[in-house]
């Protein structure tokens, strides 16, 4: 398998694909994981992972989603849209979000020729360190009374919150349980040692492409992840495998090197670009004179604080109103014009 082929830029996006993509993977999740009512009307044997997806580019690193379709007992199709965040606590205005994404899909369906349009059940996975105690429903981002609910358009979430699950109960299917494991403790550094040994010893029956899949997210995600630790993992689950995997973990480093290096770089660039301008903007503004400790002031600052001091610029009438009140005193200017006083005898 040629890892390198895939973007390692999102490595959420990218496995949770991979979890979802084998249908006996897919009907377990939906079994075990949404409500007894949802699921009696469902043929969750039928599910199957499509390629659409919804998201803005922009935001995968907060938000992957996945769409699934599956038949109904009634013969009707229904479709499952399935959002997955990964930030580390909740956002209240998620459902605000899912809601974008969700007329998007409708929208599409409409464009393929569904008429009526199929139900489209909403299921929020989230595995950041916090509680999820956002809304589990739109409307409760509305500022409506009773009389005006009715009226106001509302869907309900299946929320996934893999934080409570507790390990022995994430899943019975190995491939899940030991893939959802890894999503619960990628925000989650203190105990990702511990963990690790865990999922290495529920990969030993998984096929060798979801092995790599998963390793290769735990490369990406997991702070904990050195050589030493790799090994350890390949030693209990792939012991006759070592060096081809070896191998593998090797290239992936130095992709994932060269991926932190472009985005650092990308970041210098931009900082390196704002305190320029900043520097430009201010000697004109100050007409020409700008003490030392300016200078050291636009070097030292990050990115956020320069962007700041930019706006602020705009309406400076002096350099306490771009800096603060906690300056360094300004010296004196000597006067240019000779001094005709009498020195005293």
């Amino acid at each position: 398998m040629n890892t390198h082929t895939h973007s390692i830029s999102q490595p959420h996006d990218r496995f949770l694909k991979a979890l979802l993509s084998q249908p006996e993977t897919a009907a377990t999740f939906l079994q075990e994981r949404l409500p007894k009512d949802l699921v009696a009307l469902l043929r969750t044997e039928t599910v199957q992972l499509t390629q659409d997806s919804f998201v803005d580019e922009a935001l995968r690193a907060h938000f992957s989603d996945r769409v699934l379709q599956v038949q109904m007992v009634d013969d009707a199709t229904a479709f499952l849209y399935t959002l997955i965040e990964h930030k580390s606590r909740p956002d209240y205005w998620t459902p605000l979000q899912l809601l974008t994404y969700l007329v998007r899909m409708l929208n599409k369906l409409q464009e393929q020729g569904w008429n009526p349009l199929p139900p489209v059940i909403s299921v929020l996975i989230y595995h950041g360190t916090d509680p999820w105690n956002m809304p589990q429903e739109f409307l409760a981002l509305v500022d409506a009374n009773e009389v005006l609910r009715p009226y106001l358009m509302n869907f309900r979430i299946v929320t996934v919150d893999l934080g409570p699950i507790p390990d022995d109960e994430m899943s019975h299917n190995a491939r899940l349980r030991a893939g959802l494991l890894a999503l619960k403790y990628s925000n989650r550094p203190l105990e990702q040692l511990q963990i690790l040994n865990r999922i290495a010893l529920e990969l030993v029956d998984v096929s060798e492409e979801f092995f790599m899949q998963i390793l290769i997210y735990i490369i990406h995600t997991y702070v904990t992840a050195n050589e030493t630790v790799i090994r350890t993992i390949i030693q209990k689950a792939r012991p006759t495998e070592e060096t081809k995997m070896m191998s593998i973990f090797a290239q992936e480093m130095i992709a994932k090197g060269r991926q932190e290096g472009l985005q650092e770089g990308v970041q210098e660039g931009e900082q390196k670009a704002t305190a320029n301008i900043l520097q430009r903007q201010l000697t004109r503004r100050m007409q020409g004179f700008l003490p030392e400790w300016v200078h050291e002031k636009i070097k030292s600052a990050d990115l956020k604080t320069l962007e700041l001091w930019t706006d602020l610029v705009l309406d400076a009438r002096s350099l306490q109103d771009v800096f603060g009140s906690d300056l360094p005193a300004m010296p004196e200017k000597k006067s240019s014009k000779p001094d005709h006083r009498r020195k005293p005898k």
